[in-house]
């Protein structure tokens, strides 16, 4: 951008969008920090779509403090976090073992009225499998069939290591039998 400012050009949303999402793609959480507060700077208005694409790089680098706070000041901005934003600092959170807070944040993105998708829940059963809360597992489990969603391989195979953990070994089979259907 500093370039484009060099040969006259103003950077402007679509400008600071593509970049920050370079940054996302590049896992520079740093730099996408540094262009939200160069947009604000320049008195572009800062997109949820920039915000999301920095959380994600924050996620990436497993950066999960800044990831919540990026999702508070979308919140303070009255930006409507989407749950692309959610899911994204939920991720971010479980890869920093917060699963409190990314519990807390996918009953809030609910509260908001963002129904959870399988991305969602992927992810918290995921982040479950290092230990042993078979419960949680087999309940979130129980809403991605109500929501009449289907979890990939990845999602059920942690879902079966936390009941091996667990020593729920019927339940397990109980679950790759219904994997079958």
């Amino acid at each position: 951008l500093s370039g484009a400012r060099q040969i006259g050009l103003t950077p402007n949303a679509v400008s600071f969008s593509a970049a920050v999402s370079a940054c996302e793609k590049g896992r520079r959480w740093e730099e996408a920090l540094w262009l939200l507060r160069e947009a604000d700077a320049a008195e572009v208005p800062v997109s949820l779509v920039m915000v999301s694409a920095a959380i994600s790089a924050c996620e990436k680098a497993v950066q999960w403090e800044r990831a919540l706070l990026l999702l508070a000041s979308a919140q303070d901005a009255s930006l409507s976090p989407d749950l692309i934003a959610y899911n994204a600092t939920v991720s971010a959170c479980c890869k920093g073992q917060q699963w409190r807070e990314a519990f807390h944040l996918f009953g809030e993105a609910r509260q908001r009225g963002l129904a959870p998708n399988v991305i969602s829940y992927g992810t918290l059963i995921s982040s479950l499998e290092t230990g042993s809360d078979w419960p949680r597992a087999l309940s979130l489990l129980s809403e991605v069939r109500e929501a009449g969603l289907q979890l990939n391989l990845i999602a059920y195979g942690a879902c079966l290591e936390v009941c091996e953990r667990g020593l729920q070994w019927a339940r397990a089979l109980h679950m790759l039998t219904d994997m079958r259907r």
